[in-house]
């Protein structure tokens, strides 16, 4: 793995993987893997602020189901 090169910097991430130690099906399952994780923290993100909305609203009356 030493012609593998990783750069980064304000605007973009450049991964250089040499062809002859990586397969491209391993780089694609990686690129869906990494998808799969981005997508899965932007949900648990949301339902934290959907949460953290739910605290500070005023007591209406409504019970919830989590309450029972």
């Amino acid at each position: 793995m030493n012609a593998s090169v990783l750069e980064i910097n304000d605007k973009e991430y450049l991964i250089k993987l040499d062809k002859n130690e990586f397969e491209l099906s391993f780089i694609q399952s990686l690129i869906k893997r990494i998808q799969n994780e981005q997508s899965y923290f932007s949900k648990i993100y949301e339902d934290e602020d959907i949460i953290s909305k739910r605290s500070f609203q005023d007591d209406s009356g409504h019970d919830y189901l989590s309450e029972k």
